[in-house]
């Protein structure tokens, strides 16, 4: 019927005031006595408002008394059906599982009948369950599924704890003390060690540079509880110093390199061309705990007796396998004993140490877990903000159903079937739309994985499988039951007469509105949350790539090498290869600069040293000074653009024969020799009293970033490669051209000097610096994304909201601008109402934003998680939003046409 509005509800009576009412009251005397009393005073009201609304149109009063009439059939038809004893009363007999499937199977039907909004359902829920999904399957995969190996919670990681003389929580144990931490018997079943490893693959073709780990004996078996897929794990023989040289393979590598033939098992391969027997291949699906993309393991091959006096060596990590039935408590009150021990025992290394032991699997991913929490929660809010668009869908859709649930309740349905109804077409539209997000999610899935930063720990582990479905389908059930109780309530709650009065009139009722305004209340405020967190990370973002580095990435290709031992256990040996490797590259085409060092710029590597400074009091023992140790060629500084503060850089004359050198950086200089000149003086490893190595500073350095983009720089001292040399090095090459052109003649300079050995990593510096940032980028690319579907759906609903009020409301705007009201006075009203809603909003995002970003410190880098720039820059985009979801209705709102509204009145 034509929509005729006017007040809100208020109290009538059966007092007709003239005569056309007296002969409306007459009518009415045809329905049943009981429903005329319960409806006959609301429906004289609506007649009432018929016939005030048609007063000044010809024929008028007609149309009234039709209408008038036809409503009057209408009620006695359903009113006889409802009293009829023959109506079959299906709610109340059949079993529950038929009344279900009949909901559902009715819902269907209905939704085809709706093609378009039943589209714009699904879709809207399928975007925020399939993120929900991949995100899950995300954080499922790396923190809660438990690490795939025998009784995964007896693991756990074994820790030196340095904290109490100034160094990490977390600090690589020596050989010794990871020794005697195994001989905790009571406590451990087997506590394990590894240590990185690469070596050259010839005698199959061209040299491959592999990357592996040398591993103790037990590590596999004992500690992991894993045996090779074929062949035999390590043996207690296979750990001695003197003992033939064994290797395990990945699967991956017996596949590419042998082709899966079973009968490499027991023959010897060349590894950095010392021979090295195969003894067995791992599992395809075998994803260790430390370094998973390990193509091959070895043992340690390491006698303690041996290494007795290697305490301060830092270097290996070690995993522990707890006794069964021994709790994590028990077992660091064991190790802080034997710290304690070993502190009187050895102070020269371990003053000060002990240990710390933590579950296996918080260990490994310590540094993701608050990141991928963080993106569960952003997600989260979209679907929240999803489930809200729906609601505001079927509040709208439900408005338009007044009459046909008014003629299901007339023929006998009570409010419970009818809400269950409504909530089957719910359940109906979210199943569609979660069946459609677990597809999503799947593919959303695989897209994480390859966006995921290099060295996620566990990524290998991620899948949509049964554990995932079952989460997408309790979102499903419980994001069906959010967004559609309230519609169906609300629907379902009132009488007949109140449901005739709504369909006589075609309004919405002031609570209908204020319920759907307050819908998009919450989604632009839920908008502005997410809004201001993606605003806060690409402010961080913007500025770690904007942090000054200390050296100039851009024209660098960087490659690395090692030198086996077996060959160049003699330092004039490795000295030679490096310096004639650099005369070669040197040489190339394009090449401007080449030099070396021990460990690029942000490795994040760590070799960290004691020393001490001549004519200072040595400090305790457990105050030692420390500094980061490098090793680095002549060319070395020229090449990367390290800046030299005062005195020089090494050079070719920096050699074995000359006084040792050492440049130190900006950070130690200005710790140790504020306000004096340190080019000149001299720094000491060691103490004094035994034999000390002495270095004279010729240089200072500024500082570059190491252990990545936001970490402070700590002190660094660097020494000649010439007179201190190792068999590991990264080479880096500068060119105006395309650095990648070079890689190809690298390697091939590399196998004319040494045909044995393989350049690996070959990469950019730029791609290093990138790499260095890719989990930033991961984390500010999906914030972001999420944080424009919460606009767009945020616009959508406020659109919606608008378009709807203008419908509703077209009679009232023509009546306005029949009485004067011009194009622009009503395009301000429509904006200025909307924009109303979009204040509100803001309003309430900016407390919760200011509360839900301290959530974000830990992410942030430079930028306060209440960074005014960024609400601000937040609230303007929303505010524009608003006011562009608003413009279409408030333009068709301008252009009614006041003479038609009213002559179809």
């Amino acid at each position: 019927m034509t929509p005729v509005h006017h007040a809100s509800p208020r109290a009538v009576t059966m007092d007709p005031a003239s005569l056309g009412e007296r002969l409306y009251c007459a009518t009415l005397r045809l329905l049943p006595a009981r429903f005329r009393a319960e409806a006959g005073p609301e429906m004289l009201a609506v007649f009432r408002d018929w016939r005030a609304a048609a007063r000044d149109r010809r024929f008028g009063d007609l149309r009234v008394w039709w209408l008038a009439l036809r409503d009057l059939a209408t009620c006695i038809r359903t009113e006889r059906l409802r009293s009829s004893p023959a109506l079959p009363r299906i709610q109340d007999q059949a079993p529950m599982i038929e009344i279900l499937f009949k909901d559902c199977r009715y819902a269907l039907r209905g939704l085809r009948r709706a093609p378009g909004f039943t589209a714009i359902v699904v879709l809207t829920l399928a975007l925020g369950i399939g993120a929900n999904t991949a995100i899950f399957s995300v954080v499922d995969g790396i923190l809660l599924r438990a690490l795939p190996f025998e009784d995964p919670d007896e693991l756990v990681a074994v820790w030196a704890d340095t904290t109490r003389r100034g160094g990490p929580l977390r600090e690589w144990l020596s050989y010794p003390n990871f020794h005697d931490v195994r001989q905790l018997d009571d406590v451990f079943a087997e506590v394990g060690a590894y240590l990185g490893w690469g070596a050259t693959l010839t005698g199959t073709g061209d040299a491959v540079s592999l990357g592996g780990l040398r591993v103790s004996e037990g590590m596999f078996n004992r500690v992991l509880g894993v045996q090779p897929a074929l062949g035999r794990g390590f043996a207690a023989g296979d750990d001695l110093p003197d003992t033939e040289r064994v290797v395990l393979l990945s699967w991956s590598l017996w596949q590419q390199q042998w082709q899966g033939d079973p009968s490499i098992l027991g023959k010897s391969i060349a590894l950095s061309g010392e021979p090295t027997v195969v003894i067995g291949v791992m599992p395809a699906t075998f994803q260790p705990p430390f370094r998973p993309q390990a193509q091959m393991w070895t043992t340690l091959r390491m006698d303690a007796s041996q290494h007795a006096g290697s305490r301060g060596e830092a270097m290996y990590h070690a995993i522990g396998r707890l006794q069964p039935g021994v709790a994590l408590a028990a077992a660091q009150s064991a190790s802080n004993t034997l710290g304690s021990t070993l502190e009187q025992e050895y102070p020269s290394a371990n003053l000060g140490m002990g240990y710390t032991l933590r579950p296996l699997r918080s260990d490994i991913v310590d540094g993701t877990s608050s990141t991928l929490w963080v993106l569960l929660g952003a997600v989260g809010f979209v679907l929240l903000m999803a489930c809200v668009n729906v609601a505001n869908l079927l509040l709208a859709q439900a408005t338009s159903r007044v009459g046909e649930i008014a003629l299901r309740s007339a023929v006998g349905a009570s409010r419970a079937a009818i809400t269950r109804q409504l909530l089957a077409e719910s359940v109906v539209l979210a199943t569609t739309g979660g069946a459609l997000g677990a597809l999503l999610g799947v593919f959303a899935t695989r897209a994480l994985i390859r966006l995921a930063p290099p060295g996620t720990p566990r990524l290998a582990e991620v899948t949509v499988d049964a554990r995932v479905l079952a989460f997408t389908a309790t979102v499903t059930l419980l994001a069906a039951f959010a967004f559609g109780l309230i519609p169906a309530l609300r629907a379902s709650r009132g009488d007949l007469a109140a449901a005739l009065s709504e369909v006589g009139r075609n309004a919405d009722g002031s609570s209908g509105r204020r319920l759907r305004a307050g819908l998009v209340v919450v989604q632009v405020a839920l908008a502005m949350v997410l809004l201001v967190g993606a605003g806060l990370l690409l402010r961080t973002f913007q500025q770690m790539n904007t942090v000054d580095l200390g050296f100039e990435p851009g024209g660098v290709l960087a490659m690395q090498l090692g030198l086996p031992s077996s060959r160049y256990a003699d330092q004039a040996d490795r000295v030679a290869f490096y310096g004639e490797l650099e005369r070669r590259l040197a040489t190339l085409p394009g090449v401007d600069a080449v030099g070396g060092v021990d460990t690029l710029p942000l490795g994040g590597s760590d070799g960290d040293a004691h020393f001490q400074i001549e004519g200072r009091q040595e400090p305790a023992r457990d105050q030692e000074r420390i500094a980061w140790i490098r090793r680095m060629t002549p060319g070395y500084p020229e090449t990367i653009g390290l800046r030299l503060v005062s005195g020089r850089f090494f050079e070719a004359s920096d050699d074995v024969e000359a006084t040792r050198a050492a440049v130190i950086n900006q950070t130690l200089a200005s710790t140790y020799f504020e306000g004096q000149e340190p080019v000149g003086q001299r720094l000491y490893f060691g103490r004094a009293d035994n034999e000390p190595l002495y270095l004279t500073i010729v240089g200072v350095v500024g500082d570059i970033k190491n252990f990545g983009v936001t970490q402070e720089s700590r002190n660094a001292i660097y020494l000649a490669y010439g007179q201190m040399p190792t068999g590991f090095m990264s080479m880096v090459l500068r060119t105006s051209g395309d650095p990648l052109s070079l890689a190809a003649p690298a390697r091939a300079v590399v196998a004319d000097l040494d045909h044995l050995l393989a350049a690996a990593n070959i990469s950019t510096v730029d791609d290093v610096v990138r790499q260095s940032l890719a989990s930033e980028r991961f984390t500010t690319i999906l914030m972001s994304a999420f944080a424009a579907v919460a606009l767009t759906l945020a616009a959508i609903g406020l659109y919606g909201v608008v378009s709807y009020a203008v419908n509703m409301r077209s009679h009232e705007i023509g009546v306005r601008m029949a009485l004067g009201a011009d194009r622009q006075n009503v395009g301000r009203l429509v904006i200025g109402g909307s924009m109303g809603l979009v204040g509100a909003g803001v309003v309430l995002g900016t407390v919760g934003a200011w509360g839900a970003t301290r959530v974000l410190a830990g992410l942030l880098y430079e930028t306060e998680p209440t960074d005014p720039l960024t609400f601000l820059t937040v609230m303007a985009v929303l505010l524009l939003s608003g006011v562009i979801a608003a413009t279409l209705p408030a333009n068709r709102a301008s252009r009614i046409d006041p003479v038609h509204v009213l002559s179809r009145s």
